[in-house]
């Protein structure tokens, strides 16, 4: 509460105090009053809250240090439904679990220790769960956000593309749950336009990301069939479906259904000047749409935490500011088929645990 926040804003170096996530920000915040940068770090299983302590971290910095910042205390606290909405998922151990690494720099003036910007470093989106995920899991949140949305007659720039049900898409469809406990889809939604809205992204910008997003579920939609000559290639299959969704993600790209159904076909050999085409069979295929699906994807989700920092660039000179950084990397998760992103999530926490360890409890035994 403001009442629990405020009482920690209060505290003087020395204070004893119970453990509180408000006691870690007023402790790096009193940091800043002494001159050093500080950095917190917030590590945990999957699910354990890591996120949610984030914000806390943040919402704590705005109020005792937002109300000169112009607004800038808005825009920090306003990046957090835009990165959930892409890049947070449903799994088996947490609804709205991270799955991307978030490194988060809040700027305050030398001055006045008042917030003057902020900037985020992403760190390896999980890609592998835009074209799959395991039993009892969601893709990322948004795109069941324009499905859902695309029902609704206000939501008219969702609506013209006629997106139907989540069931109707393979890359929503493999993991076979398509709703999560405590997860509103619609609500989020809005709470995203008014996020952007606060971020002051354009018409356009907005456009090109959702365009991003409805060109990926029709992807997963195309299949392939061999074709009848001998260089063992094959074509996108133009009957129902399949057809149609080459349209669509064509039209969502911005380029030709000749080019993109080559471009999943056909793979180009350039030897000096030469061009070679080779076709490609449809197990090559399916693995050549889904990687483009996931670049697109992450070229997309790339561009976002780049245009949000742009956004919250720091109104002071950079030898004006100090800055609290805040780390929230994912949670150590095993699943019934772990991805390479996997991999080197759980290795990262096994890291971040150890360095835990040496500090909580080896340099204490050092010290008694």
């Amino acid at each position: 509460t403001d009442e629990v926040l405020l009482s920690f804003s209060k505290l003087s170096d020395g204070d004893e105090v119970p453990p509180h996530v408000f006691g870690i920000a007023s402790c790096s915040y009193r940091g800043l009053l002494n001159g050093k940068n500080q950095s917190i770090l917030i590590s945990g299983e999957s699910g354990a809250g890591k996120t949610e302590a984030t914000k806390k971290c943040l919402a704590y910095f705005a109020k005792v240090a937002g109300k000169n910042s112009g607004g800038m205390e808005g825009k920090i606290l306003q990046s957090n439904p835009i990165m959930e909405a892409f890049g947070n998922a449903k799994t088996v151990r947490n609804n709205n679990s991270s799955r991307f690494g978030k490194w988060m720099m809040v700027y305050f003036n030398k001055k006045d220790i008042q917030i003057c910007g902020s900037n985020i470093v992403n760190y390896l989106l999980e890609q592998s769960r835009i074209v799959s995920q395991n039993s009892g899991e969601r893709n990322y949140h948004i795109f069941y956000q324009l499905i859902t949305c695309g029902n609704i007659p206000e939501h008219q720039e969702i609506a013209k593309w006629k997106l139907g049900e989540p069931s109707d898409y393979m890359v929503l469809s493999r993991g076979g749950t398509y709703g999560a406990e405590g997860i509103d889809d619609v609500k989020d939604f809005i709470e995203l336009k008014d996020a952007l809205k606060t971020m002051n992204f354009t018409t356009n910008e907005i456009d090109f990301m959702f365009r991003i997003v409805i060109a990926v579920l029709h992807l997963g939609n195309i299949t392939f069939n061999n074709n009848d000559k001998s260089d063992g290639g094959c074509n996108v299959v133009m009957d129902g479906l399949s057809g149609e969704s080459l349209n669509k993600a064509a039209d969502a790209i911005g380029v030709n259904s000749q080019e993109l159904s080559d471009a999943l076909t056909i793979k180009v050999l350039i030897t000096g000047k030469d061009r070679t085409r080779q076709p490609l069979n449809t197990v090559k295929s399916m693995t050549v749409r889904d990687s483009l699906s996931k670049w697109l994807y992450n070229r997309m989700f790339n561009w976002l935490v780049a245009r949000i920092s742009t956004s919250m660039k720091p109104t002071a000179p950079a030898a004006s500011c100090s800055y609290i950084g805040v780390l929230d990397i994912f949670g150590f998760e095993i699943f019934e088929n772990n991805s390479f992103e996997q991999l080197c999530i759980n290795f990262c926490n096994e890291k971040l645990q150890a360095n835990f360890n040496v500090n909580v409890f080896q340099k204490e035994q050092e010290l008694y």
